[in-house]
């Protein structure tokens, strides 16, 4: 048994019941480093650009503590979460109404100010590059997001092939450890996450190498259940996280994505079907609610019945439903 299983074995399964509501299934689970059964999901650096007119220039910050024999200084920074970023800089007057109501239209997000808080909080990490007396470049992390590179330590970034990032072929010495912050049921809860920097022919790409397992021991077989963040979000702290029933994380699986569970979705463990109720981030639980199997299930995943609606047919306007078709108690299919 790998160690950072064994710890989990010694965790029993905590099982909440609640006045009129239905059981939860917690299950703890520890943060993996690196990438396991899961491909790379990487993203480039949003550099600060002084000539820039627009939202986000309103946004740009810069730290003090660069050494100050370094030329073509330039600042940037990482987001951990978008949402929470966008949106304080909303309340703060930093970036505009417009421009928040194009974002929600174009990424089709509802805001839901209950996951989000009004107050700043630290949803990003910065960055800096220069290049030294010796024309060495040189990259600085704002690693304990203390707003100052001065006690920070300048790294070089190893050169990577992006093919081989794509296709899980990684070699890193050692990831950066940096801290953030994230807001959960109106709480803020201090995060730490592992990053990844690495220069590639497309510039400098960052991602967050992690992911979390808790073992099944519990349910009387062997297997895991991992997690992994939506892999369109780039946030680190598995609050959004997708999760599977594996057998082995050790070896990368390129269709993993294609049998995760999302939060609200249907996972199948022991042949009894689970609904996954997402992660709480300040106890590090994963949160499981058993199924009535004589209850109809209804998703947009692979097996289950697709949900039953009514809508116009586009030729004649006339309503048209699922049912009428006879499809609404067929499974959908791969």
């Amino acid at each position: 048994m790998r160690p950072y299983l064994l710890v989990l074995c010694f965790y029993a399964l905590s099982i909440i019941f609640a006045v009129g509501q239905p059981k939860l299934v917690e299950l703890p689970f520890s943060v993996v480093d690196g990438y396991g059964p899961f491909r790379p999901n990487y993203t480039g650096i949003r550099w600060n650009d002084p000539t820039e007119k627009s939202d986000w220039s309103n946004t740009q910050r810069t730290l003090g503590g660069i050494p100050a024999n370094w030329k073509e200084v330039k600042q940037g920074e990482i987001t951990s979460d978008t949402h929470q970023f966008i949106y304080q800089n909303v309340i703060a007057g930093k970036l505009s109404a417009a421009f928040y109501k194009e974002f929600q239209t174009s990424s089709g997000w509802t805001m839901d100010t209950t996951a989000l808080s009004a107050k700043p909080i630290k949803c990003t990490v910065q960055i800096a590059t220069g290049v030294d007396a010796n024309g060495k470049n040189w990259l600085l992390l704002d690693t304990n997001n203390n707003g100052d590179f001065a006690d920070e330590k300048p790294f070089e970034a190893p050169f990577m092939n992006i093919m081989d990032v794509s296709n899980g072929k990684i070699n890193v010495p050692a990831f950066h450890r940096v801290r953030f912050e994230k807001a959960q049921k109106g709480l803020v809860v201090p995060v730490q996450s592992n990053l990844n920097l690495f220069q590639t022919g497309d510039g400098l790409m960052y991602d967050y190498p992690q992911f979390g397992v808790a073992s099944l021991s519990s349910f009387k077989n062997s297997k895991l259940l991992v997690l992994r963040d939506n892999p369109g979000l780039m946030d680190p702290t598995f609050a959004s996280a997708d999760i599977a029933v594996m057998d082995d994380t050790s070896n990368v699986q390129r269709k993993v994505w294609t049998y995760m569970s999302k939060p609200g979705q249907y996972i199948t463990i022991n042949q009894t079907a689970y609904k996954y109720h997402g992660v709480d981030l300040q106890r590090q639980m994963i949160q499981l609610q058993p199924v009535d199997p004589s209850d109809s299930l209804y998703s947009t995943q692979i097996g289950y019945k697709a949900h039953p609606f009514t809508a116009p047919e586009f030729t004649t306007g006339k309503p048209l439903s699922l049912s009428d078709l006879g499809l609404t108690q067929r499974p959908i299919a791969a």
